[in-house]
Formats: structure tokens, sequence, C-alpha cells
């Protein structure tokens, strides 16, 4: 089993875990996004997000501490991780990802405290139906650090403290079976 897994660089952030407290701006920011600039080609332009009030990095969380959370239920552990798109492939440094059920949870450092924290598809990642290992991890960021996962793509927003819509959010959006 190879200990590198590549994700492509435009799923980088697109389903983010937050602090909560900007659980109201993102909304409102979601809220006011225009949904006219797709089309069967993709986006005519680009949409930067606004920074959002509190950083993930802002709650200084060591790069240790989330490494043993996310170890207690995760099915396997990417030391590398790779990213780019076409032909085109470079480590991503400073970042981990430990893998769970269809999807996986990256992890980017700087100075030994998280600075970004996201969830990223890949075939490396176990198949299955179910998501017990990922549903106790997201419960355990929720509870432990007051996050919130942010999808952009399907602009949803899920507090992680509510089990009922994160089991609501994983069998809509990836079909899992609970």
């Amino acid at each position: 089993m190879t200990n590198t897994i590549f994700f492509h660089e435009d799923s980088y952030g697109q389903i983010e875990f937050m602090p909560e407290k900007n659980f109201f701006n993102v909304q409102k920011y979601i809220e006011n996004l225009t949904t006219q600039d797709n089309s069967l080609l993709g986006f005519q332009k680009i949409t930067e997000r606004d920074k959002p009030l509190l950083k993930l990095e802002d709650l200084k969380i060591p790069t240790e501490e989330i490494h043993s959370l996310l170890s207690q239920n995760s099915i396997n552990y990417f030391p590398i991780v790779n990213t780019g798109f076409g032909n085109k492939s470079i480590i991503k440094e400073s970042t981990v990802a430990f893998g769970f059920e269809r999807l996986g949870v990256f992890v980017e450092s700087n100075n030994s405290i998280v600075n970004n924290l996201w969830i990223g598809l890949s075939s490396k990642f176990q198949s299955s139906k179910s998501c017990i290992n990922l549903l106790k991890t997201l419960q355990l960021l929720g509870e432990k650090y007051q996050l919130i996962l942010i999808d952009w793509d399907e602009k949803v927003i899920i507090r992680l403290q509510n089990l009922n819509d994160v089991k609501q959010y994983l069998a809509d959006v990836f079909g899992f079976n609970f």
C-alpha cells in the first residue's frame, strides 16, 4: 500500500471545516451567491470567498492533537500528499491525509498549528456504503473544536455537533446508508 495520495487542486477547501463562530456570516454569504455564473462548461468567472471572521488557525489547534483525534477512527494514513491537475503534480508541503470510508480528511499545518482542514475524495479511501468511522470523527471534531463543515459546491453548512444534520448531509451528498 502506498503512503502517497493525490487531490485535484480544484477540490482544495471545497468541503472545509471552520470555527462555528462563522456560521451566520457563511450562511448569509452562501445565500447571496449567484448561481447564474455556471454553465455546462463550468463557471464563467471565479468568485473569491470572503475571509472568515475567525480562521481555523486562530483556534491554535496543535497538529499533533488533531492527528491523534483523526487517527482514532481513520482506516489509513497518507503522510505524503500531492496536488495538481492534468500531468502536473507537486507535493503539498506540511499536509497529510487520514482516510475514512470514500472520503479523507486533509490536514495542512504551519508551525505545528493546523491552518486548514478539509474533506476530499480518492479511490484510495475504502469503498463503503457505511461511514461509521467518518461519522465518529466528524462528531469528535464538532464536540472538541466547535467546527462547522461547509460544502461550497453544494452550498451547505453543517454544524458538526448536530449528528442528524451530519447524517443527512452524508446520505444526500455521498449516498451513505445509516
